[in-house]
């Protein structure tokens, strides 16, 4: 299916991907090519992180400023008729400034945990380093039944998003796999087969693949049909293993293994073009999670269950259905329509994370995606808070995977970031009209959720929610900032999208390239629909000296009380007591249009503008997200008190310049946004305030006053294919 022939504000596609570069031919049979990548970055939040606008691993922050040079040298040679052999060498940057000499210099500075954090030669993240990142052999040795046999890396395209997904350009080379593919029937059935070797740390933070590693795999394979050239149909299914050895002190006849997780993924594809103007396409998938509870253990963050994975058994099916006519009554209007339930207990380990874009809908705006807010506490040196990619997050709307993990990290903002979409079902329709110069694509979406559940479908969210990782409920809070989890305990949701996006070439001088968008999103929740719930979900977890315990009865190193005050209230003025005290209503507003020109015949300029609103009510002031805990404090900041409006103004100069196999490209950003708090008692109670006059509220006291925020961004690229 066709999609998004505009794509409003992400216009220039700066992704900072090193590209696998375009081969010149050289005479001999070997040949060499590569790239060589520059970015350059400031902004004034000022953070010596890493050379990539988001990062939440602790030891690589994402960072606003510094340069930093990649190398990208491939190799490729036809050795006979039936013998292909390449490899990439590839260096990567993190904090190999140009200002620090490749790790030579000897300011070498080290975090509070003692770990070496940059200037050091020694450290990979300082240091230039560089490293063998890909190299396979494809044989093509002509038998009837194998097409080609396939060994080493390789970036998992030519499989499924829902089973075996694309790599992302940063791990592309990380996956191994040995495949075969061949044919029959003349060609109308076509087959692959392939072990993947399973990653180490794949699925996201505490998943691990155990102590024996080695040779855990993904097996998958499948099965294409084609009766004709206007229908074919696809039969998928892949198997992830995770062994570990069994306890056996008795060596002489070798030691058994036994298996600790394991996902089984299926999935069924058909699409039909036989109708004159109308592409029709079709895709079911089944999953089944298995956890040996007994071999991964169950303690909060243990090997198998701290993760945006499953941590307990499930299963659970999802089902896209597209249609798309090119032209309605012979008219200049055409139609897509997706169908789709995505379940919220799908699980698939191996699915693309966020390469591939699985809904038509454009989704909610990557500008609110900064799962750190900062609205309340405001300062840099709160700890894991400058992780995040800052007020602004990302250009352009978000896409959408099946992954949990959807790995926003190694990113920067002129990049779309990913969301997962477990859970969702509704329907996507998108008019488009095309005349002359003008062109203008439509969305109108509906969507409610699998998830929508008290207690995840049970008595009891403290139990019936455990299938779910421990970072449960905080995109449906706040500004819907955070992607890592799709779940919350209690959720009664529905997601309404509507968007129009038009480009019109105005006829002048070189012409005048002419964009604009505007788009609304309701998002509705009632949260604890009955009164029966209101106790567990909101009354029952008690403040204990400062320490709180998780949605899960335990208690984490390091947990962090949300606020003291709060705690000290008198019961009746925390008390939840009734069910529309936790109701969330947004609607959230973009607007914006842009102007780009040829100026010469090598330099593209484009100016921007984009208006973002939110209108939050997001509870009164005795609500918090059940289980909150240290996702809440100051330290980590991934949950904040945001009822109120919320607007934001950005200003962005692109620009792009080519010569004959140069590329620079440049995204300034200016961004001026202002949020007004808005406050509203729980039924029968009062707003409490501190000595200063603060509003007392879960998530801290918090300052009735506007917060004013000013963000100034850079990033340019300089890129060089050979």
């Amino acid at each position: 299916m066709r999609k998004r022939l505009l794509s409003g504000v992400a216009l220039l596609g700066f992704a900072a991907a090193v590209p696998a570069g375009t081969a010149q031919a050289q005479e001999s049979n070997l040949r060499w090519f590569g790239t060589v990548y520059m970015k350059f970055l400031d902004g004034n939040r000022n953070l010596q992180g890493g050379l990539a606008s988001a990062d939440t691993n602790p030891a690589r922050e994402g960072g606003d400023q510094g340069q930093g040079t990649e190398v990208d040298l491939s190799l490729r040679s036809q050795v006979s008729r039936q013998v292909e052999v390449g490899a990439r060498i590839q260096s990567r940057f993190s904090k190999n400034y140009w200002a620090n000499g490749g790790g030579f210099g000897s300011d070498v500075s080290v975090d509070g945990n003692g770990q070496i954090v940059r200037g050091d030669e020694a450290n990979p993240l300082s240091a230039q380093y560089v490293k063998l990142r890909g190299a396979f052999i494809r044989l093509t040795p002509g038998y009837d039944w194998l097409d080609s046999a396939f060994l080493g890396t390789n970036d998992m395209g030519q499989w499924d998003p829902f089973t075996v997904g694309k790599i992302r350009y940063i791990d592309r080379d990380n996956l191994a796999a040995v495949m075969l593919a061949g044919s029959a029937v003349e060609g109308q059935v076509k087959w692959d087969v392939a072990r993947i070797s399973l990653p180490r740390l794949w699925a996201g933070p505490g998943f691990g693949s155990g102590e024996l590693f080695a040779n855990d795999a993904a097996y998958v394979g499948q099965v294409k049909y084609a009766p004709s050239s206007t229908s074919n149909f696809t039969v998928i299914a892949t198997q992830t293993f995770d062994g570990e050895v069994e306890a056996d002190n008795d060596i002489r006849n070798g030691v058994d293994t036994r298996n600790r997780y394991s996902n089984t993924v299926g999935g069924l594809k058909g699409q039909y073009s036989g109708l004159p103007g109308v592409d029709m396409s079709f895709a079911a998938y089944y999953s089944n999670t298995d956890i040996k509870e007994d071999v991964c253990g169950t303690e909060w963050g243990g090997g198998c269950s701290f993760s945006p994975t499953l941590r307990k058994d499930a299963d659970d099916f999802s089902v896209v259905a597209n249609m798309e006519v090119a032209s309605l009554f012979g008219s200049d209007f055409s139609l897509a329509v997706q169908a789709f339930h995505i379940g919220a207990e799908y699980n698939s380990l191996m699915a693309a994370r966020r390469e591939s874009d699985v809904l038509l809908t454009e989704g909610r705006e990557g500008f609110w995606a900064n799962h750190r807010p900062l609205y309340n506490a405001g300062s840099s040196p709160n700890g894991e808070v400058i992780y995040s990619i800052g007020y602004g997050g990302w250009n352009g709307h978000m896409d959408q995977v099946v992954s949990l993990a959807t790995d926003n990290d190694l990113t920067d903002f002129d990049e779309r970031a990913a969301e997962s979409v477990l859970g969702w079902q509704g329907v996507t329709l998108v008019p488009r009209y095309s005349a002359g110069d003008l062109e203008l694509q439509g969305e109108a979406s509906f969507i409610t959720f699998d998830s929508n559940w008290q207690a995840c479908g049970g008595e009891n969210f403290g139990t019936d929610c455990a299938t779910f990782a421990r970072n449960d409920n905080l995109r449906s809070w706040g500004v819907g900032g955070d992607f890592r989890s799709p779940y919350a305990p209690f959720q009664d949701k529905t997601l309404w999208i509507f968007a129009l996006n038009g480009n019109y070439l105005l006829d002048v001088g070189n012409g005048v390239q002419l964009g604009g968008r505007v788009k609304y999103v309701k998002d509705k929740d009632n949260r604890v629909t009955g009164a029966r719930f209101l106790e567990q979900a909101y009354n029952t977890i008690a403040f204990n000296g400062g320490n709180d315990t998780d949605a899960f009865g335990t208690t984490p190193a390091g947990f962090i009380a949300v606020n003291p005050d709060w705690a000290a209230l008198p019961e009746a003025q925390r008390a939840v007591t009734s069910t529309s005290d936790d109701n969330r209503k947004a609607d959230y507003w973009t607007v914006g249009g842009s102007a780009g020109y040829q100026l010469t015949d090598d330099f593209f300029a484009r100016l921007v503008y984009e208006w973002q609103y939110v209108d939050l009510f997001d509870g009164t002031t005795n609500v918090r997200n059940p289980g909150l805990g240290f996702e809440g404090s100051n330290t980590f900041g991934y949950a904040e008190y945001m009822t109120g409006e919320h607007s934001a103004n950005k200003f962005a100069v692109q620009a792009s310049y080519f010569l004959s196999g140069f590329e620079l490209g440049a995204d300034v950003q200016y961004i001026d946004g202002k949020y007004s708090p808005e406050f509203r008692a729980g039924t029968g109670q009062t707003l409490q305030r501190a000595a200063n006059g603060d509003i007392i509220t879960p998530f801290g006291n918090i300052s009735p006053n506007d917060v004013n925020f000013e963000v100034y961004r850079m990033k340019v690229f300089a890129k060089v294919q050979f």
